[in-house]
């Protein structure tokens, strides 16, 4: 469909439908015709920025603002292009490659049908090309990158990717090697804390709490995302961030672990502002 005359929203909204273009455009490494792609283009830019005024009980469309579909669209060709031929390598190319492309994907994310497609991408990516980061983990460096940065241009998005890397962070890697694993695992603790920074700061602490008292993560994983975050969470600290950091902090297995340095200087500073901040609270 090309022509937006006859074509309501109501038609290509469900959420089934989006995510099958998304797919399509964004996660497939399969081969489209070019007139498949600007149909999907289209079709894709058109539920996402479309504006339309409907008609309650006759449901007649009384307007329809697609001022954005054109913009939109060259976005999502210009991103899918990217991330199709991302899927299509393999080895030490993807990072090579990748890391050429990334300032022109990056430039894309801002328009919200792009960071929807691109997170279908980097959730595909991440379980199929496990291979390629056992061998060498530079060349899951630009997709952290992409990550990091849909974090901050997509406010709506952060709930979906702080469960895409729960799932990560929580599955074993088998067959990767002890040091490399650990590396891997501290990288994605690199984007949960990147995550926690661009303001989703509870639902993150909350979920490492959580993984760590099932067990779902190594308690050397769980020490690092602590100092991590304490070097770069500001004084002063707000009260609930304090409240949903300390019982990790404090934890046996977090703190006696500590090798001393500067870890220890952000655990002690983080508990001698705690006790001076309860200190000062009213008491019932």
């Amino acid at each position: 469909h090309t022509s937006e005359t006859h074509l309501h929203l109501l038609l290509v909204t469900p959420a089934y439908f989006i995510a099958l273009l998304a797919d399509a455009l964004f996660a497939s490494a399969d081969r489209l015709l070019t007139e498949q792609l600007e149909q999907y283009a289209f079709l894709y830019s058109y539920t996402a920025v479309v504006v339309e005024e409907i008609e309650p009980t006759t449901e007649r469309r009384i307007s329809c603002i697609r001022t954005e579909v054109d913009d939109a669209k060259r976005e999502v060709l210009e991103a899918s292009r990217i991330c199709r031929q991302w899927n299509n390598m393999s080895g030490s190319g993807i990072s090579l490659r990748a890391f050429r492309d990334l300032p022109s994907l990056l430039k894309c994310l801002s328009c919200r049908p792009v960071s929807f497609g691109v997170f279908r991408f980097v959730r595909f990516v991440f379980h199929t090309k496990r291979v390629d980061f056992e061998l060498n983990l530079d060349t899951m460096k630009p997709y952290c990158i992409v990550v990091n940065e849909l974090a901050e241009v997509n406010e709506y998005l952060r709930p979906s990717l702080l469960a895409f890397i729960t799932e990560l962070l929580a599955s074993s890697v088998e067959g990767m090697e002890d040091l490399s694993q650990l590396e891997y695992k501290r990288m994605l603790v690199g984007l949960f804390v990147h995550l926690l920074s661009c303001g989703h700061v509870l639902p993150v602490i909350n979920t490492m709490h959580r993984l760590f008292l099932r067990n779902r993560v190594d308690v050397s994983i769980v020490r690092y995302f602590v100092t991590e975050v304490l070097k770069v969470a500001g004084q002063p600290y707000s009260t609930s961030f304090m409240n949903a950091l300390h019982p990790l902090v404090v934890h046996p297995d977090i703190s006696d672990g500590l090798k001393g340095g500067k870890d220890t200087d952000y655990v002690n500073e983080f508990l001698e502002y705690y006790e001076k901040e309860i200190s000062l609270s009213p008491t019932c």
